[in-house]
């Protein structure tokens, strides 16, 4: 019997049901009135026998709920209420883990299907019920795509053109135990990979396919890595065999060798684990990772290498000589990589009876990076930015990287320009040595950046046009650069989509204002207008603007009507209003950067 732990309530209730009625204690709980033959103490009695009985079979985390009940149809009711109620709220995200249910391979398909069930189950209970049909089809949608000939032909074969629940799950588990017994099956415990040998371990064939023709037509083309001829391989080449005959003449079987290459896939989420004779001494190296593309997750033996850690018990791992090693920790990891970037590996696992250090591309897949392997070489990138470089060592590919201890949450360093560069949302090494010059920044004199990672995420641009020199203006409000910046992609907290810049030529003061459409442009600039001139008590001569449809119309009307010249930029040409496009620029490398360094979302947009 399990043990209602709040996230296990289907469970449970169905078998906490059985239990009652085998108990024969079940009335109090489903009965709808008091039995005529028992007394009103008796019932009282029983019901608080009932009570007692299933609070023994309830975690501490629920038992607070429902410790002062003394109604076992009034406890029942609780419970329900308080793990299935029937929301929308919770039939949505039972429909949400219903649609992302998926087959893994490797895994039992009787697991599978037993999810697959409760799933449904628990959406039947709160009164979605889906035609039966519409469940058969569902469970074979979550089959992978190995499956799409049974898939195709279980259908094909269904009586009446109608497949129901019951007939497809007889056929996945048909369809299943035919592939273990074949050898084929995607739960196939282990597949063993010999150095220089092909074959796949199975039970009872470990004996066929010893001999095959040395002068197969497949082999013409291909060169011996022992002898360097073509036309065989080095399976079968003479001087390969003659050089490793043993002393009575017969060639030794190095399936069986104790230095032979071994890799161990298990199924469900074990790991895999890689053994190579040529590398296997760098695992010492504490700077060399092995790239693993078949891991399940990050794997080290080293507890000093974690930066956060939490011990226990997380399961274990097979090896590729079947033995098992436990996992007893899991932490983070922040590696400083051969490109100067630091790569912080998450859930990486302790495993001290490993051999080397795992990278699993998989995490770092789901982590939004791009594993690139490609001549030899491994490329680790996020955006444009090269996160960390490996080469091919043997079989394996190895990343050098050491191991980064002091990285912490808040500012890395004592260095006030790396202080300062973060609090004036990112600004170049440039204007914050005009300003220290200036002496506007508290405790900063020499200014000195090294490379920020996070400016080259969130300033990456095209190639510059060609720079051409330009004069400023002698007078304030004698020419105004604007420019629209938009749609940007995701909306600000007050549902702002663009932003318009005015920036006086001569003083380089700029204006900034959020706009939810283009059309609100013209308002803005008279807003704008009125302002600037009554703020400097000089009147505005001349805009400069893009050939955008925003400043035509009434804004060209209203410029012509207070005496403004309105000069714009021919079209497809940016360059000619590069003041306004360059501050374009500016504000949202800015607000981009300032986002990447807190981890923000992008729900806050241009709000920052």
């Amino acid at each position: 019997m399990v043990c209602l732990n709040g996230t296990n309530y289907h469970k449970w209730k169905g078998k906490m049901k059985d239990l009652l009625c085998v108990k024969k204690i079940h009335l109090p709980v489903f009965a709808t009135a008091k039995p005529g033959n028992k007394t009103t103490e008796e019932w009282f009695f029983e019901n608080q026998q009932v009570c007692g009985f299933i609070r023994q079979w309830v975690g501490d985390n629920v038992l607070n709920h429902i410790v002062n009940e003394t109604d076992a149809k009034a406890l029942w009711n609780k419970l329900e209420t308080l793990y299935a109620s029937k929301t929308g709220n919770n039939k949505l995200f039972l429909l949400k883990q219903a649609m992302h249910l998926v087959y893994k391979e490797g895994s039992s398909i009787s697991d599978h299907l037993n999810e697959f069930q409760g799933c449904f189950d628990q959406l039947s209970g709160m009164g979605v019920k889906l035609d039966d049909e519409i469940l058969a089809l569902w469970l074979l949608n979550t089959l992978p795509d190995s499956w799409e000939t049974f898939r195709v032909s279980l259908t094909n074969a269904a009586p009446n053109g109608i497949a129901t629940t019951e007939y497809v799950k007889s056929g996945v588990l048909n369809e299943e135990m035919r592939r273990r017994t074949q050898g084929t099956s995607s739960h196939s415990e282990v597949l063993m990979i010999e150095r220089g040998r092909s074959k796949h371990t199975r039970q009872g064939q470990n004996n066929r396919g010893r001999s095959r023709s040395k002068s197969k037509p497949r082999y013409k083309e291909l060169e011996c890595h022992f002898c360097g001829k073509t036309g065989h391989i080095k399976r079968y080449c003479y001087k390969w065999k003659k050089e490793n005959q043993t002393s009575n003449g017969k060639h030794e079987k190095r399936g069986n060798d104790d230095n032979s290459n071994r890799v161990s896939t298990t199924s469900s989420d074990d790991l895999l684990v890689v053994y190579d004779e040529n590398v296997i001494n760098l695992a010492h190296n504490e700077t060399s990772w092995v790239v693993d593309s078949g891991a399940s997750f990050h794997v080290t033996s080293r507890r000093e290498f974690f930066t956060s850690y939490t011990s226990g018990d997380f399961g274990v791992v097979k090896m590729g000589n079947d033995g098992l090693s436990k996992v007893v920790g899991t932490g983070t990891i922040c590696l400083e990589t051969n490109t100067g970037s630091k790569l912080i590996l998450k859930e990486v696992r302790h495993v001290p009876d490993i051999r080397l250090h795992l990278i699993s591309t998989g995490r770092l897949d789901d982590d939004g990076y791009c594993n690139i392997f490609n001549e030899g070489q491994w490329k680790l990138t996020k955006g444009s930015l090269v996160v960390a470089r490996g080469k091919k060592c043997s079989s394996l590919y190895l990343l050098q990287a050491s191991i980064s201890i002091n990285l912490v949450n808040a500012v890395e360093t004592n260095n006030m320009s790396e202080l300062w560069h973060k609090r004036l949302s990112h600004i170049s090494e440039k204007g914050l040595d005009c300003l220290a010059k200036k002496s506007l920044l508290q405790g900063l004199k020499d200014v000195k950046l090294d490379m920020c990672n996070h400016c080259v995420v969130g300033k990456q641009r095209r190639v510059s046009f060609k720079h051409h020199s330009s004069s400023r203006k002698e007078e304030v409000l004698e020419l105004v650069h604007s420019d629209v910046c938009g749609p940007l992609k995701v909306k600000s907290i007050g549902g702002a989509l663009y932003f318009v810049t005015f920036i006086d030529d001569y003083s380089r003061k700029l204006w900034v204002r959020t706009l939810k459409t283009k059309d609100q442009v013209f308002n803005v600039f008279k807003e704008f207008h009125v302002s600037v001139e009554r703020e400097t008590g000089k009147k505005l001569k001349c805009i400069r603007t893009d050939n955008g449809g925003e400043y035509c119309g009434s804004f060209d009307a209203y410029c012509r009507e207070h005496g403004i010249k309105h000069q714009k930029t021919p079209p497809k040409t940016p360059q000619l209003n590069g003041l306004a496009e360059r501050m374009n620029r500016t504000l949202v490398e800015r607000v981009r950067c300032l986002l990447w360094m807190q981890s923000y979302p992008n729900l806050f947009g241009v709000r920052l």
